[in-house]
C-alpha cells in the first residue's frame, strides 16, 4: 500500500495522507516527479518504458516519473525513483530543478540530471520499466508524432528546456 501526502492548491501539506488509487477529495493535490536524463555531452535523452501490466500508459516511453511517498520532498522522491526504477543512485543536491505544474490533482515537478551512463549498467524495475534507451532530439521528435510517448501538453518545451539545461551547466 502506498501513502501520499496530500497538498493544498498553494502547494503546502495539509496534514492528510491518502492511499494510492483512492478518490481524491475537493482540491486535494499530490507530489510528482519527473526527472529528465541528459547526456551532457551529446544531448540525447535516455528515456524509458513503462511495463505492460501498468494500469496507467502501459508502454509508453518516457521520463523517469514517479509519486512522492509520505513524508518525502520531490528532491528525495527523485532519487529514490531514479534508483528503484533505473538503478541510478545520485543525490539531491546533483538535481537541476526545471519547473512546477500543478494539474488538477497533481504538484508536478520537473528534473534534470546530466547522465552518462550506459545501457547495459542500469537496472531495470521490471514492475515498473520494461525497456530504456537513449535518443536523439529527431528520434523524440518522431516518438512523439507516433504517439509512442507519455503526452502532456508541455512535453516538448520541458524536453527542449532539460537538455538546455544541462548544456547551460
Amino acid at each position: 500500500m502506498e501513502l501520499w501526502d496530500i497538498y493544498d492548491r498553494e502547494g503546502r501539506p495539509t496534514g492528510r495522507t491518502m492511499v494510492r488509487g483512492e478518490p481524491f477529495g475537493e482540491g486535494d493535490l499530490h507530489l510528482v516527479v519527473e526527472i529528465w536524463l541528459i547526456d551532457p555531452r551529446t544531448g540525447r535523452y535516455l528515456l524509458q518504458q513503462r511495463a505492460p501490466q501498468k494500469r496507467s500508459m502501459a508502454g509508453r516511453w518516457g521520463a523517469t516519473t514517479g509519486c512522492a511517498q509520505v513524508g518525502e520532498d520531490a528532491r528525495t522522491a527523485a532519487v529514490r525513483e531514479l534508483a528503484e526504477e533505473l538503478g541510478i543512485e545520485t543525490t539531491p543536491d546533483q538535481l537541476l530543478f526545471l519547473r512546477e505544474i500543478v494539474r488538477p490533482h497533481a504538484i508536478w515537478e520537473v528534473y534534470v540530471l546530466p547522465c552518462t551512463r550506459a545501457l547495459g549498467s542500469l537496472a531495470l524495475q521490471p514492475e515498473e520499466v520494461s525497456d530504456a534507451r537513449w535518443v536523439d532530439r529527431a528520434e523524440l521528435e518522431r516518438m512523439i508524432d507516433r504517439d509512442e510517448m507519455f503526452f502532456y501538453p508541455e512535453l516538448r518545451e520541458l524536453s527542449l528546456q532539460a537538455q538546455a539545461a544541462v548544456w547551460r551547466r
